[in-house]
């Protein structure tokens, strides 16, 4: 970083006192509470998918049209990992499971390594679960024993849009689960949503 600025607390700042004086717009209020969106979007697929197709429902919320948007599904990460009979290999539940792997894994997770809280972020575990599922399988074949953790916000989406306060409010739910301390060992697919 060039001079220790940090870019992204200043954006955010910034934002933050413009919403103050000129209110927040729609787009950055939906966007800042991504997690509920995915979670509403997947709960509701694949209607759901339909407003961000059309170019009126594209307007609203002032997306570009040649930007692709990620599409609900109903089959997600933590619906998957509670399902999957842990006894006798992984279940491909989720129809993306096969294009990421051809007849998928045998469960190791035999703990050998210890137990990893596998991080799912709201797109991993809303609009793109085959990654959480690969990467899950991933590390049992490793020798870890996975724990998923899917709930609560870590509020970074609420931070880059400038609500600072919403995102204070996310961020306890999210740090009391999350296991990154010594002796804990964590992993996730991306840094956040």
């Amino acid at each position: 970083m060039p001079l220790s600025v940090d870019m992204a607390t200043l954006k955010s700042e910034a934002l933050h006192h413009k919403h103050e004086t000129s209110g927040v717009p729609l787009r950055s209020r939906v966007f800042a509470g991504i997690r509920t969106l995915n979670r509403l979007g997947s709960a509701t697929a694949p209607l759901s998918n339909l407003p961000g197709r059309v170019r009126a429902g594209r307007r609203l919320l002032g997306l570009a049209p040649e930007r692709p948007l990620p599409a609900f599904t109903r089959a997600t990460l933590p619906r998957w990992f509670r399902s999957r009979d842990r006894g006798r290999g992984l279940q491909q539940s989720h129809p993306d499971a096969a294009t990421l792997h051809e007849g998928g894994f045998a469960a190791t997770g035999t703990g050998s390594r210890g137990t990893l809280t596998f991080l799912a972020d709201s797109f991993t575990s809303f609009t793109e679960p085959a990654v959480g599922i690969a990467a899950v399988e991933l590390l049992e074949r490793a020798g870890w024993e996975v724990r998923l953790e899917a709930g609560g916000c870590c509020g970074r989406a609420a931070f880059s849009k400038g609500l600072l306060d919403q995102a204070e409010q996310q961020r306890p739910g999210w740090s009391t689960r999350w296991p990154g301390r010594p002796g804990r060992s964590s992993a996730s697919s991306r840094p956040a949503c």
